[in-house]
């Protein structure tokens, strides 16, 4: 039997679309039982009131001295900030005795510094610690089954749409072509089967 390519992969839209919403929906409910069971265990536990409670985490990101921004001036061995009225200030000396904490700096080239990043502590609730990754992670099962879906719906809608089209030819009385298929295509047994019938019935 001929081989076919091919590249749209929506073939049939109605079907396909309903399969991975289908799909979606499923994780989806599964998602919102998971975490209300989880605040439901908490809340039977009398254990609620510690989701709202606040705890240090270290993340990485950008040090600020003051709520302002800092910046390594490696020329002076120094770290300074920006303050409100656009002054650079030096937040820490190292070997500089040029500059002591809080000294004005002057003369600084903006385009030389480096912004200083670290280790910041944040406080976050337990809340937030435990929602922001379950949201993430569904978010991103959504995208993977949304894909695989697509594919997999392909194989499916692919072959009913051949032989629908088929069927409706050879009711017209148009047997002069050849019914193909991919072999990674679902019921290429039926289609096999229905490619048989149209020989049969084009040699009568």
């Amino acid at each position: 039997m001929a081989k076919s390519k091919r590249s749209n992969y929506l073939i049939d839209k109605p079907f396909q679309l309903g399969f991975i919403i289908r799909y979606v929906l499923i994780i989806l409910i599964t998602v919102i039982v998971i975490f209300s069971l989880f605040l439901l265990y908490y809340y039977m536990m009398e254990k609620i009131k510690e989701l709202d409670m606040s705890i240090t985490v270290t993340q990485r990101g950008p040090i600020k001295y003051k709520g302002y921004q800092v910046y390594d001036f490696a020329k002076e061995k120094i770290y300074i900030y920006k303050d409100a009225d656009g002054k650079f200030k030096c937040s820490q000396p190292f070997d500089s005795k040029k500059y002591k904490e809080g000294d004005i700096v002057d003369q600084v080239d903006e385009s030389i510094l480096t912004p200083l990043i670290g280790s910041v502590p944040k406080v976050v609730s337990r809340f937030k610690i435990l929602f922001w990754p379950l949201l993430y992670i569904t978010l991103v099962q959504i995208i993977i089954i949304s894909i695989y879906s697509i594919f997999f719906s392909h194989k499916m809608a692919g072959p009913i749409y051949r032989m629908k089209v088929s069927l409706d030819r050879m009711v017209s009385g148009d047997n002069n072509f050849v019914i193909k298929v991919r072999k990674s295509d679902f019921f290429i047994n039926i289609i096999e089967r229905l490619e048989k019938l149209r020989q049969k019935i084009s040699k009568k």
